[in-house]
């Protein structure tokens, strides 16, 4: 199943599992790849993933968020 954009923001914003689940199957993989080729870890990848769907969730609960 894939999710729109709108889907995938309301879904982190809501801590939907089904939603994040899909965001690391869809999206780690490619964040891994890159920063395994500029000498990172898939540690560093998967800090970095993380550390970015949090400030996502956190924008999201501040105010909403304008894709544009």
């Amino acid at each position: 199943m894939d999710y729109t954009t709108e889907a995938i923001l309301e879904g982190i914003e809501l801590s939907k599992n089904d939603v994040l689940n899909y965001i690391y199957r869809k999206f780690f993989p490619d964040t891994c790849r890159f920063v395994e080729n500029n000498s990172g870890t898939n540690e560093d990848a998967r800090d970095l993933f993380q550390e970015a769907i949090i400030v996502i969730y956190r924008k999201l609960k501040k105010a909403p968020l304008v894709l544009t």
